[in-house]
């Protein structure tokens, strides 16, 4: 089971439109100066008053958060917003919620989130044959001819890394456990590798007296040291880009970068000893940021809580921010056999975030997987076999394999097929957006570009997801009598794509004809509903057949997404073809 566990009360988030005072500075020593204006001064009385000692400026935002639910109707998207990570003692944090909600420039007030690492307990025996059954069903195989994931990051923000397994550096990396150093410089498998676990002092004081501590683990202090002292982090990063190199397994992209990020540490039932790996929003946050920052092309999170009738909203809007800035975020659906949408299981239920149910190696949905109308694509997350960490199961001295289920496994089957499709994108210097990545795997799984609350899109097939971009290549003329007009920045059919209403006001797709013909369309939303269709007589030469404004058939505009363009050309005397396009609308 991986649920949500209420905050750590001890930590809160604060949003204000107005900075306070210098990060760390104490609020006892802090001077409220004629130049301070009255709001910072009503701020800082009241965090004095409540006791809270240490305030931490975490980010500054000139947009100010864009979740929907915090923003106001008409009001401008350019205010500037400081969020503080502040420490607040239990007794104290229902008095200090009303009070600070009475600020002037108060944006949102809410507890620094815990989250669970995505995965069953069960471990089975190594089968070294175990892998291929499982790859088949989603159509690897055959995708490596055109693809390994070469050039492309995947920032895995969960436990860490056993660094040294030979399906990553293979001993390579100089690691010092008791200063804490990890170099990987002579490893090319990882790169940025970060830990961002560092519990406050209350924090850190509450739970050791609460006995949930292991002496092994690494609370405190952000470096360069993401070593896993639970297994799920190296596991996960495994499945993604394990090497290949005659060693135990393959990853899915076996040439992609791993960059990883550890904003999940274990903590002890203190009854029954059961070890648990959690993080808190304001670490897994960090790992986001600086995994944009630090050009990652995919995210995978196979992490989670459940919410209910609350929000992280501070998770949420760094999800959209890593989407918006080109990042693929691929989060674990959760194992409780619920719906994502009813108990708001986060990152999964989250716009931005794609998220992955689990089947079996024959394709069956697993017991534990979430479903729900958020639910996008399932992959194989059953007795999935990858790296793990000494002490849990042991081929030799140096080589490390066990068996883990759960969609924590199954969503980095996606991350790296993700790897493989933008691997092959970038061949072909054509580049590929988070929301058009989306939309391909859902009009190329196993359900046809057809949903249902069980399946999502279906089980993600990489195959057919290259096939649908090779229909981008012209074939020859004599043998299909038809070819694509690339118009304008090597984008196929339409164009501008992505469009930004802000910057056009229309998309124009058009082809170039042999000979004359007819061509029929249609424009679908990403749940297979159509948004605009038509027919069009076409000429030799360029035929401009679609014009669209962002508008449907009854003249409404649609909202912001993907939307897949489904053409038919059928040119007299020569043979017919089908041509498949998204579109990405944006603001």
């Amino acid at each position: 089971m991986h649920v949500f566990l209420y905050g750590s009360g001890q930590s809160y988030f604060l949003v204000l439109t107005h900075p306070l005072y210098e990060s760390g500075k104490s609020v006892s020593s802090a001077t409220v100066s004629g130049a301070m204006s009255a709001q910072i001064a009503q701020a800082s009385s009241l965090l004095e008053a409540y006791g809270v000692a240490i305030v931490e400026l975490f980010d500054r935002y000139d947009d100010g958060l864009r979740v929907s639910t915090l923003q106001q109707s008409g009001a401008s998207t350019r205010v500037p917003q400081y969020t503080y990570l502040i420490d607040v003692t239990d007794d104290q944090k229902e008095a200090f919620q009303e009070a600070v909600r009475t600020l002037d420039g108060f944006v949102h007030f809410q507890p620094n989130y815990r989250y669970k690492t995505i995965s069953t307990a069960g471990m089975e025996p190594l089968y070294t044959e175990y892998q291929s059954m499982a790859f088949d069903v989603m159509g690897i195989p055959n995708a490596w001819q055109y693809a390994t994931g070469a050039g492309i990051r995947v920032a895995v923000i969960d436990t860490g890394i056993y660094a040294n397994h030979e399906e990553f550096c293979n001993g390579s990396a100089a690691i010092d456990i008791a200063n804490q150093t990890m170099d990987t410089t002579n490893c090319t498998r990882l790169d940025a590798s970060y830990d961002f676990v560092d519990l406050s002092p209350l924090e850190y004081s509450q739970y050791s007296s609460e006995g949930i501590l292991v002496d092994y683990e690494d609370y405190t202090t952000r470096d360069a040291f993401p070593e896993d002292f639970n297994g799920h982090g190296t596991h996960v990063s495994g499945i993604v880009g394990a090497s290949v190199n005659g060693k135990g397994i393959s990853g899915v992209a076996y040439n992609a970068t791993i960059l990883p990020l550890r904003a999940m540490f274990v903590i002890k039932d203190p009854t029954d000893q059961e070890m648990t790996a959690v993080g808190n929003t304001d670490d897994i946050v960090r790992a986001i940021n600086y995994a944009v920052t630090n050009n990652a092309d995919i995210i995978n999170m196979s992490l989670g809580g459940r919410f209910g009738g609350d929000e992280d909203v501070i998770f949420q809007d760094a999800v959209d921010r890593a989407f918006k800035g080109g990042v693929f975020v691929v989060a674990a659906a959760g194992n409780e056999a619920s719906n994502i949408d009813t108990v708001k299981a986060a990152p999964a239920y989250y716009d931005s975030a794609f998220s992955v149910g689990s089947v079996n190696s024959y394709g069956g949905v697993s017991y534990f997987s979430n479903y729900g109308n958020t639910l996008d694509v399932m992959a194989v997350g059953g007795d999935v076999l990858s790296a793990s960490i000494p002490g849990q199961e042991q081929l030799n001295s140096n080589q490390y394999y066990i068996k883990m289920s759960g969609t924590s496994m199954a969503a980095p089957m996606v991350s790296g097929a993700a790897a493989l499709i933008l691997d092959y994108y970038r061949q072909k210097n054509q580049p590929l957006s988070p929301s058009e990545l989306r939309r391909l795997f859902h009009i190329s799984a196993a359900n046809n570009g057809h949903r249902d609350s069980k399946y999502g899109y279906g089980i993600i097939n990489v195959e057919k997801a290259l096939d649908f971009l090779r229909v981008a290549d012209s074939p020859p003329l004599d043998e299909l009598d038809s070819m694509v007009f690339d118009y304008g920045a090597n984008t196929p059919l339409c164009y501008p794509n992505p469009w930004y209403r802000s910057q056009a006001a229309v998309s124009t797709c058009q082809v170039m004809e042999t000979r004359t013909g007819q061509l029929d369309y249609r424009l679908y939303t990403r749940y297979g509903y159509v948004v605009a269709s038509g027919t069009q007589n076409v000429v030799p030469g360029r035929t401009p057949f679609f014009v669209w404004d962002g508008r449907d058939a009854s003249g409404s505009v649609v909202p912001n997404g993907v939307y897949s363009l489904v053409v038919t050309i059928r040119p007299n005397g020569g043979k017919s073809m089908i041509k498949k396009h998204l579109i990405s609308v944006l603001p």
